[in-house]
């Protein structure tokens, strides 16, 4: 037992502890509220996010400062992908969800691959928007190219199954090659499962996009765009020809019909951007719709609501080699030399493309401005490639001169996806040569057209 004397000592001595600790407490709070001012003031003269952000964090129970959310959205306005993220969550709390989905949205669109992955379950859900799955598989997809490993696999298996996506096996099969690398576990056996649905050919070509799908990656570049529903950067896919504008074309290319339904292929970087398209073909002028658009591999798939009664045959790009004499059908610079087909000769000059990109060829065949989209046709008249690009920009930068004849063909292989998916009526291509280059060259001419955008 304690005598009285110590009992009071000691409440003495503890009850100065009360009010030391309550002075101590007060000058803590005056010094933070000076700091806090002094941040605002900062913060704002030089409108600098990083000092809102410490502005938020810091001014949680100081009673004349704002609350952290007016900081936080000031942080986002000025670029903050964290200010955003902190004010959509603030937001969650209190119960207002379609300001919650504005703000995770927002931090998506600033680089925050957690937010693109509420932002696309947010899509899918309908949580504080209306439900789309074509923008929720766009940020998935922007998510796996952020790095997100399981993203990457959600992404793979919307290709599979055309989940707000086109349906394309084989990029579902590259992304799960992509996903397992990254270190997703799951993907091993989704592996087995996807190629188990291809052909060799296409597994080889999954296995080579994949290699270019994690260069990408890890070059923090886009992989792909208008593949995904609800693009906004190209006309979507499916989407109707809208009335024809009254001004003239925008530009042009050349495309090449390659079914009697009215199929014609191209490349996508002559339709990007496009209102309205039109197909210029000898028996006549026709709308066009876009069915496919594949911006990694540059090429793309339309349709024209007409029968034909001739059409190239789709070769076999894997039967084509180094040395082999090519040609393509266009029409390059229709305000200078008209719209009559031109015709070019060449060779198969190199396996591989730019930078030895593998889904192209260098060819020596001369292109000009307007050449894009045409044919590569080999010696029976058959479609090996879509040619797509000239080096002589690239090479008078880098060396100061100008290189003859170096340009370069998508392999037609890589329209194997758009021409599936699509149940695209492709023949079994012939084997039986045409009597001379002349012959085989009026067979394409009938089927080579130029393509005007609007």
């Amino acid at each position: 037992m304690y005598s009285d004397s110590v009992i009071v000592s000691v409440a003495v001595l503890f009850g100065g502890g009360l009010i030391y600790l309550a002075v101590s407490q007060m000058q803590l709070s005056r010094e933070k509220s000076q700091k806090l001012k002094e941040l605002l003031d900062s913060a704002t003269k030089n409108s600098d996010p990083e000092l809102f952000l410490q502005l938020a964090k810091l001014s949680t129970g100081v009673e004349w400062s704002s609350k952290p959310l007016e900081y936080f959205v000031k942080a986002a306005e000025l670029g903050s992908a964290e200010g955003a993220w902190r004010a959509a969550n603030i937001h969650l709390e209190r119960g207002n969800i379609s300001a919650w989905f504005e703000f995770m949205l927002k931090s998506s669109e600033l680089g925050n691959q957690w937010a693109m992955i509420r932002t696309a379950s947010a899509y899918k859900e309908g949580k504080g928007t209306l439900k789309n799955i074509g923008r929720s598989t766009y940020w998935l997809l922007r998510s796996a190219e952020a790095g997100n490993a399981q993203s990457m696999k959600q992404v793979a298996l919307a290709y599979v199954e055309g989940f707000g996506v086109n349906e394309n096996p084989m990029e579902g099969l590259a992304w799960l090659y992509v996903s397992e690398f990254k270190g997703n576990s799951d993907a091993a056996n989704l592996i087995k499962s996807a190629e188990a649905k291809l052909n060799n050919s296409l597994i080889l070509m999954a296995q080579d996009r994949a290699k270019v799908i994690i260069d990408l990656v890890n070059e923090g570049r886009r992989t792909s765009e208008s593949s995904v529903l609800g693009s906004i950067t190209n006309p979507a896919p499916g989407q109707g020809a809208p009335s024809k504008p009254k001004h003239e074309s925008k530009g042009s290319g050349s495309g090449a019909v390659v079914s009697h339904l009215g199929h014609v292929v191209t490349a996508a970087h002559v339709i990007k951007g496009c209102s309205y398209l039109e197909v210029v073909t000898p028996a006549g002028t026709h709308a066009a719709t876009v069915l496919s658009v594949d911006d990694a591999n540059d090429v793309a798939l339309l349709k024209v609501d007409q029968l034909f009664d001739s059409h190239i045959q789709v070769g076999r790009s894997s039967e084509v080699r180094l040395g082999q004499s090519v040609s393509t059908i266009g029409f390059p610079n229709i305000g200078i030399q008209g719209h009559s087909p031109k015709v070019t000769q060449g060779m198969i000059s190199g396996e591989n493309g730019i930078q030895n990109d593998i889904r192209m060829w260098q060819i020596s065949v001369p292109i000009q401005p307007g050449n894009s989209g045409g044919p590569l046709l080999d010696e029976q008249g058959r479609l090996v490639g879509v040619v797509v690009a000239s080096l002589s920009l690239r090479a008078i930068q880098i060396t100061g001169s100008v290189p003859q004849n170096v340009n370069y063909a998508i392999k037609g292989a890589y329209l194997e996806p758009l021409l599936n998916f699509h149940k695209v009526p492709v023949a079994q291509p012939s084997n039986v040569a045409p009597a001379s280059f002349q012959d085989m060259i009026a067979g394409a001419q009938k089927a080579s057209v130029l393509i005007l955008v609007y």
